[in-house]
This record gives structure tokens, C-alpha cells and sequence, in this order.
């Protein structure tokens, strides 16, 4: 008992001397110890990589073994200069940031359940998914064809230029017959539609370009993609937030669709007074 609390690491040891093969069960328990440490080691360099390259899923080979050296090297100078003490105090103090990253993510968290409160959700509106005179047929196909489609930042920007822009210009015209105060703008990233109403709060509807690192559970479909490590998409942002829309490959009347059904649900969560 005494060796044990002086001497944590070699308890595990000093209770198999005790046991029958107590030579043969400590080797096994020196491979298993080893085992442990190297896969935990490994995965742990990988993890690091693959954060450092940007969410590769497979990095290259030699930014591995390099992060996998450093690692070893600060492991190895706190050993010499401290012993284990030292390396098990940089560990803890290492890991205090993160304890104002969790809150972070804590706060994020309680946001994100906010905004689902918002009814940011739009209604199934048939229409903003098919082009006119397509059919029903046009819906499932278009989302099937979106899931395994993987875009450029080009092909997005030009979907912003060639297709959201005009959309929304069409119908900020017909807004403006109508006496309200509409605005498109666009920068390179970005198409926003804004409608202004005086003592209400301001409708902002952005197309924007959104990047992704491919996840995809079929590594077929991320692997052309892996030399620049992202892909794109064109998303919706209502009111400067996110609503996870991706409306890539809609035609121009699905997205003023789309739009009109944010629009709509903008307008029933205007607070009472300024409906009136």
C-alpha cells in the first residue's frame, strides 16, 4: 500500500506480483500499456492535422509525422527538465483554455436554441422547389441531384450573378409598384434583397456563398475535392442569421418563392405595435 501511494505508476505492477505468472502478466500488461499510448498518440496527431490543414480527411502523410515529432519533442523536454510532474502540470495547464472555449460553445448553443424558437423554419411552399411547368417529378430529382453535386467557388459566384441577382431584381420591381422600399445590392459573395418599412424592422434576405469542408459518408464524392479541401454553396441568411437554405440550382422564380416565404414569416413576427 505504501509503494502504491508513493508511487502511482508502478501500482498497477506491484498488484501483479502478487498473482500467479507474474512475469508473463506484467509483459503483457507493459504491451498493452504501450498499445494504448501509441493508437492514442496517432489519433491525437491526426486530430491535430487534420485542424491545422483546414478539416482534411486525409492529410498529407508528412504534416502527420511532423506534428507527431513535435509532439513528442515538447513531451520529451518536460521530462527531462521536470520529470513526470512537469509534463502532468503543462498538461493541466494546456487544458485551462479550454474551459473558456466549452463556455463559448455553451453560448452558442443557447443561441442556436433561441433562433430555433424564431420560426426561421419556412412552410413546404411546393412551388419554390419546381420550376414552372415541371411537375412534381422536379422536386425529388432536384434534391437528389443537389446531395451528390459538389460546386466551385466560380460556378457559385456565377449562380449569384446570372441567376440570384436578376431573380431578386424581379421582384424588388414588383415591390416597388406596390410603394415599398426596396433595395438589391450584391458584393462578390453575396445578393442581398432589402425591404424598408418605416417604424418596422428592415426584411434582409441574402444569397450568400457558403464554404464546406466535404463530410460525406461516400468518399467518392469528396476525393475531386480534396485538392482545394472545400466546396461551395449558395445559402440564405435572413436578417444577417443563417437559415441553413441551400437554394443552389434554383431557378430564378424558386428563389423569389423562397424569399416570398421568409418574407411572409418575417412580417407575422413583427411585434404587435408595429403592426398595427
Amino acid at each position: 500500500m505504501t509503494l502504491v501511494q508513493d508511487n502511482m505508476p508502478v501500482a498497477l505492477f506491484a498488484m501483479l506480483e502478487h498473482l500467479p505468472w507474474s512475469a508473463f502478466t506484467s509483459l503483457v500488461a507493459t504491451v498493452l500499456v504501450i498499445t494504448f499510448f501509441v493508437t492514442s498518440y496517432d489519433s491525437g496527431s491526426l486530430v491535430i492535422c487534420m485542424l491545422t490543414s483546414g478539416g482534411m480527411e486525409e492529410p498529407p502523410t508528412w504534416m502527420r509525422i511532423f506534428w507527431a515529432v513535435a509532439e513528442g519533442v515538447v513531451a520529451a523536454v518536460l521530462l527531462v527538465a521536470g520529470g513526470l510532474a512537469a509534463l502532468q502540470t503543462a498538461a493541466i495547464t494546456s487544458a485551462l483554455p479550454f474551459t473558456l472555449i466549452m463556455l463559448l460553445i455553451c453560448i452558442g448553443l443557447m443561441r442556436g436554441l433561441r433562433l430555433s424558437r424564431q420560426g426561421f423554419a419556412i412552410p413546404d411552399h411546393l412551388p419554390a422547389l419546381m420550376d414552372p411547368g415541371a411537375g412534381r417529378a422536379r422536386t425529388w430529382r432536384h434534391r437528389i441531384h443537389n446531395m451528390f453535386t459538389f460546386h466551385t467557388r466560380e460556378e457559385i459566384i456565377d449562380y449569384l450573378r446570372s441567376v440570384a441577382k436578376p431573380a431578386l431584381e424581379r421582384a424588388a420591381g414588383e415591390f416597388e409598384q406596390k410603394n415599398i422600399n426596396t433595395v438589391v445590392t450584391d458584393s462578390e459573395e453575396t445578393v442581398t434583397f432589402t425591404v424598408y418599412h418605416e417604424g418596422y424592422r428592415d426584411f434582409i434576405y441574402t444569397v450568400r456563398l457558403h464554404s464546406y469542408v466535404p463530410t460525406f459518408v461516400l468518399p467518392d464524392y469528396t476525393r475531386p475535392h480534396h485538392k482545394t479541401g472545400r466546396y461551395y454553396k449558395a445559402e440564405v441568411d435572413v436578417n444577417n442569421r443563417k437559415t441553413e437554405t441551400d437554394i443552389t440550382g434554383y431557378s430564378q422564380d424558386q428563389i423569389i418563392h423562397n424569399m416570398l416565404g421568409h418574407y411572409e414569416n418575417h412580417m407575422e413576427q413583427l411585434e404587435p405595435e408595429a403592426a398595427q
